[in-house]
């Protein structure tokens, strides 16, 4: 309608905006889902700005594992970073290179954290899933089936533990009823 901005304006201002955030004095967090959203926008344009995308791509990942350096971030920051993190970049059967550097500097300092054992089974299910792939039980190869089990065995570990720690949290258990179910 009237007033809107098209898709290439709306990512050349998204990407503006994360730019002049850079400079302020706003907490990391802010700046990195501003970072994330301009990623999106640059990645859907045509042609895609790779130089440009893959370079506030390597910025992302290490503002990510900085920010999880600071054991200050609220419980629910620090989930919303972590599911946004795992959903763009942790997705594939090879993202253990954007995973382990994200789980080295999540986990220490946060043994007593329902939301690190939480963010680290929402992993391993994610990763389950990436294995065993999207398609009939007949078409899943051997390796697949395999790795599947026992991601989803990982992850159920990793969910308990969260659940032990915060019982309240409803989230925890939804996603362990997705692992138990194998969905």
């Amino acid at each position: 309608g009237p007033g809107e901005l098209s898709a290439p304006e709306m990512g050349n201002a998204l990407v503006d905006a994360s730019v002049r955030l850079s400079g302020t004095k706003y907490h990391p967090i802010r700046k990195f889902f501003a970072d994330r959203w301009a990623l999106d926008s640059m990645m859907r344009q045509t042609p895609p700005r790779q130089s440009e995308i893959n370079e506030l791509f390597a910025y992302i990942r290490a503002q990510a594992q900085a920010l999880l350096a600071d054991k200050t971030i609220p419980e629910q920051e620090l989930f919303e970073l972590g599911v946004d993190y795992i959903e763009r970049f942790c997705w594939a059967t090879n993202s253990y290179d954007f995973y382990d550097p994200f789980e080295a500097a999540l986990m220490p300092g946060r043994e007593k954290s329902a939301v690190a054992h939480y963010l680290k089974g929402y992993h391993l299910h994610k990763q389950a899933w990436a294995w065993r792939g999207g398609g009939f039980a007949d078409k899943v190869s051997d390796v697949g089936g395999e790795q599947f089990a026992k991601k989803l065995v990982e992850a159920e570990a990793s969910l308990s533990k969260a659940w032990s720690l915060d019982k309240p949290a409803d989230r925890i258990p939804t996603r362990m009823t997705d692992v138990a179910t194998g969905w």
